[in-house]
Parts: C-alpha cells; sequence; structure tokens
C-alpha cells in the first residue's frame, strides 16, 4: 500500500510507472496488491521512478518484516478490543482525501501533551502553541477517519484479503 502511495503522490498512474520502470503494467499490479513478496530490486527501481530513491531502504525493511499471519492476528486483536469503552479508534482509509500529511508519528494526550516519534528519538510537546499544531492536525486526521462499524469492515477486509 505504501508504494501505492508513492506512486499517486508522484502523480503517475499504474502505466507511468511501469513505464518508468520498463517493466510490464500487470508486475506494478502485483506488486501493488502484495501478490507475493517485492523484491529488493523491485523496490528501488518503484521508488527511482518516483523520484523517491531514498524512501527505498525505509520500504525494502518494512517489505521484509510484514509477516502477513502476524498480521492477521494483530487486525484480530484490534477488532477484539475495539468494543473498549476506553478505546476510540480511527482509520484513515486509503482512498480519503487528506488535508493533513504528518512527517511524523504523534499521539495528543488531554490536550496537554503532544509525543512525537522521530526516526531517532521520542519528544515531548508541551509548548501551548506548537501543542496547538499537534492538536489541528489531529483534528484534520479525526475528521478524514472512519469509526465502529465502518472501522471494523476495513479491519476485515484486510483480513480477508491476507487469507487469500
Amino acid at each position: 500500500m505504501r508504494l501505492t502511495h508513492l506512486r499517486k503522490g508522484a502523480g503517475l498512474t499504474g502505466k507511468e510507472l511501469s513505464a518508468r520502470r520498463g517493466r510490464h503494467p500487470a508486475k506494478a499490479t502485483r506488486i501493488q496488491k502484495g501478490a507475493g513478496l517485492s523484491s529488493d530490486a523491485d523496490i528501488r527501481t518503484w521508488c527511482a521512478a518516483c523520484g523517491a530513491d531514498d524512501r527505498a531502504p525505509d520500504l525494502i525493511a518494512t517489505a521484509r518484516t510484514a509477516d502477513p499471519d502476524a498480521m492477521r492476528g494483530q487486525l484480530r486483536h484490534v477488532l477484539t478490543v475495539m468494543p473498549l469503552a476506553s478505546l476510540s479508534l480511527g482509520i484513515i482509509p486509503f482512498t480519503a482525501q487528506r488535508t493533513v500529511w504528518p512527517l511524523e508519528a504523534f499521539y495528543v494526550h488531554d490536550d496537554t501533551t503532544a509525543v512525537v516519534e522521530t526516526l531517532t528519538a521520542e519528544i515531548k510537546v508541551t509548548q501551548p502553541r506548537e501543542l496547538a499544531g499537534y492538536s489541528r492536525a489531529f483534528a484534520g486526521l479525526a475528521e478524514t477517519a472512519v469509526y465502529g462499524d465502518a472501522a471494523r469492515t476495513l479491519i476485515q477486509t484486510v483480513i480477508d484479503t491476507l487469507d487469500e
């Protein structure tokens, strides 16, 4: 899915990407659908075609650690805990029109603290002006997310896809 986002972010169609990579369009379709493992070379040429060579090492590492059995188990666990009153889980569908694209993972706690995870550190933000920026970003992301039955349906769809 990350490769699909990369292609779309570069403004390329599947055919344009395939032409830049010198590969048959069916290969791009198989890679996007996750049908089989992508080789390191596939990921590198994909990134190069999208003008994002710097993303290749992280995407290769992600592809190597994404075990379908583990993912199924994790997703089933999420379905199990979703009904908890203390949990509000929103999922941003890949098809959602986003207005916010955070560069790093962050969590907002009770409007008093934001925790930002970078590649090499975890940063605790408490300064009101900076915290307000993270709160606005969170609100924008929350508006595009789906919750409840719609979120459960998305998770089950991914599980079903992993079962194929």
